[in-house]
């Protein structure tokens, strides 16, 4: 499963249980920058190094191609 699509089926859980507009278009953001940082890859392939280069993007608050 690729990070869309796991970011997609969360977004759907959020929306079902009820989460506000806010949170839902947070959760959208998050995936949009994590993409943007690792690529839309499979989930098996994500590492702590992604998440520290996403991390660091996010701290940054710009975009960031790595």
């Amino acid at each position: 499963m690729k990070l869309s699509e796991a970011f997609d089926l969360y977004e759907k859980y959020i929306t079902i249980k009820g989460q506000s507009d806010r949170t839902v278009e947070h959760c959208r953001y998050v995936k949009n920058r994590l993409i943007e940082v690792t690529g839309d890859i499979k989930l098996s392939k994500l590492s702590l190094n992604d998440i520290h280069k996403w991390k660091t993007a996010m701290a940054m608050g710009n975009e960031v191609k790595i």
